[in-house]
């Protein structure tokens, strides 16, 4: 009885062990597993971290205020002005020279008798060209617009006098000629120009005085006229009669 109840134990373990070696044999050889809390974690997949994205940089490029040429553009405008205002005072200062200088010289030659017209002016209308020249010297109150009206007077006397104009000349150098064709004083007609000249061109201008000069000037004009009236007058024999209808 007592050595039943030991082989019981041993029974028992005999059995368990047969057990295990069968089951080696049938599923494999055994192999340790790791305990799963050390696994934990590791077959998770891999996931990416996102980088976070920087701002993208403008390169900027910063010029050189030392190299910057220089705008001188405004040269070329400013010499373009400056020619054409010194051509323009030439043209001025040239034109003002032959009015006064050239336009005198040849009036000097056409009265000295250089000048031969291709007719003879009519007289009684340069006088009364004389008569109206006169009548603007005294009521015309400014001295410079007086003596330019009278000379104007002259100059429309001449253009009515039947003599033809030539188209080179100027309408001073056409009364010069008509002037210097009759028996008018020379000076008379110098003088009367060179007033004219100053009254309408120069910037001192005439005063009083030059208007009586002016006046005076007409009276010699007049006085050539009347003296070969008289004289022709006088060769047809009726010189008396004509002075005593006076």
């Amino acid at each position: 009885m007592r050595e039943d109840s030991r082989l019981g134990p041993v029974a028992a373990a005999a059995a368990v062990l047969v057990l295990a070696v069968v089951a080696a044999a049938v599923g494999g050889s055994w192999r340790l597993q790791p305990p799963d809390w050390v696994l934990a974690g590791q077959n998770q997949p891999l996931v990416p971290v996102p980088m976070p994205s920087l701002p993208e940089v403008q390169p900027t490029v910063t010029p050189n205020p030392s190299v910057e040429p220089l705008n001188l553009s405004w040269l070329g405008s400013v010499a373009t002005a400056l020619a054409v205002l010194a051509v323009a005072a030439v043209l001025w200062w040239l034109w003002r020279r032959y009015q006064r200088s050239a336009v005198e010289q040849r009036a000097a030659r056409e009265v000295s008798g250089a000048l031969v017209l291709p007719a003879t002016p009519e007289v009684p209308v340069l006088r009364q060209g004389v008569t109206a020249a006169q009548r603007h010297l005294d009521r015309i109150a400014d001295p410079n617009n007086a003596i330019v009206a009278a000379w104007l007077a002259l100059e429309e006397a001449a253009s009515s006098s039947g003599v033809h104009r030539e188209p080179a000349e100027t309408p001073t150098e056409f009364t010069v000629d008509v002037l210097g064709a009759t028996a008018a004083d020379p000076d008379a007609t110098r003088e009367l120009l060179a007033l004219y000249h100053r009254a309408r061109f120069s910037a001192a201008g005439v005063t009083r005085a030059d208007v009586a000069a002016a006046s005076r000037c007409l009276v010699v004009l007049a006085a050539g006229w009347e003296a070969i009236r008289s004289a022709a007058v006088s060769s047809d024999g009726s010189g008396p009669t004509e002075t005593s209808t006076r």
